[in-house]
């Protein structure tokens, strides 16, 4: 399972996100999307793979964004810190933990609408 499977699987998983976003979440960016809220999320630079002397993987960092949108800065707010609530200190089968940073504050002038972001640290042992 991939870390953005395991990322989404969280988020719907909370029945506020879940009934808040409608199923609207969606990979990298938002594609004519003309209800909201909703969620897009994706990797980031700086994910990082550790190697033991046989050179096989001990550890694995993936860094991701994760922006909440709605039509309102403190609708896309909540949204944002109810998905850093799920996802803050988080473990599942094939991720060891999480952890969540706000990330900036952005507007979709074409869109009309304001997202908060965060950015989303997952750790995994293989």
């Amino acid at each position: 399972m991939s870390m953005e499977t395991e990322l989404v699987d969280l988020l719907v998983a909370d029945a506020t996100i879940d009934e808040t976003v409608d199923g609207r979440i969606y990979p990298v960016a938002l594609r004519q999307v003309t209800t909201f809220p909703a969620i897009t999320y994706g990797r980031a630079a700086g994910g990082a793979r550790e190697y033991a002397l046989d050179a096989s993987v001990t550890h694995i960092t993936v860094l991701m964004f994760v922006r909440c949108w709605a039509e309102t800065y403190p609708a896309a707010r909540t949204l944002a810190d109810l998905c850093a609530a799920a996802l803050d200190r988080s473990t599942t089968a094939q991720v060891d933990v999480i952890t969540v940073r706000d990330g900036p504050d952005d507007w979709l002038d074409g869109a009309d609408v304001f997202g908060c972001s965060l950015e989303v640290q997952m750790e995994q042992m293989p």
